[in-house]
C-alpha cells in the first residue's frame, strides 16, 4: 500500500506528516468508518481530544482515505471492555498480504505496494485494510 502524504510514527501510535507528530492514541478520538463499496473508498476519521494535555496546534479532525479498497476486515470489540475504549487507538502497523488471516499484532515497519494496514482498538476491535495507497487529509 502507497502511504501518500504521512509515514507511521517510530512507536505505531500516530501519524507524521512533515515535522508533525499526530498522536492517534492519546490525542486523538477515533469516529466513524465509511466504506463506500462502489468506490471502493473507506474513509477513518477522528477527532481532537478536549483534553488540556493535547496541543492547540494539532488538526481539528484526521482523515485516513484509502483508494482502491482489495480487502477489508474488522474484528469485533470485545464485549467485556467498555464501550469508552472504543475510540482509542492501540496500535497502527502492516503485515505482508501471505498473513491475511491474522488481525493481530504488526510488523513495525513502512509499508511495501503490496503490504495491509492493520490498526487495532483499545476495545479489542481491529481493522485490516488492503489497498492500492491511502492519504491523510488534515482539518
Amino acid at each position: 500500500m502507497k502511504l501518500e502524504n504521512f509515514t507511521v510514527s517510530e512507536d505505531n501510535i500516530g501519524l507524521k506528516i512533515g515535522d508533525m507528530n499526530l498522536d492517534l492514541h492519546n490525542n486523538f478520538d477515533f469516529q466513524a468508518i465509511e466504506y463506500s463499496i462502489d468506490k471502493r473508498e473507506i474513509r477513518l476519521s477522528w477527532k481532537r481530544n478536549s483534553g488540556d494535555w493535547v496541543p492547540k496546534k494539532d488538526p481539528r479532525r484526521i482523515e485516513l482515505v484509502f483508494h482502491g479498497v482489495a480487502r477489508f476486515r474488522m474484528r469485533e470489540r470485545d464485549p467485556d471492555i467498555p464501550f469508552s475504549e472504543d475510540d482509542c487507538l492501540s496500535t497502527i502497523g502492516f503485515l505482508p498480504p501471505n498473513m491475511w488471516e491474522h488481525i493481530d499484532g504488526y510488523s513495525p515497519y513502512q509499508p511495501t505496494a503490496d503490504d495491509d494496514l492493520l490498526m487495532d482498538f483499545m476495545s479489542g476491535a481491529a481493522l485490516k485494510i488492503r489497498a492500492e495507497s491511502v492519504r491523510c487529509v488534515l482539518e
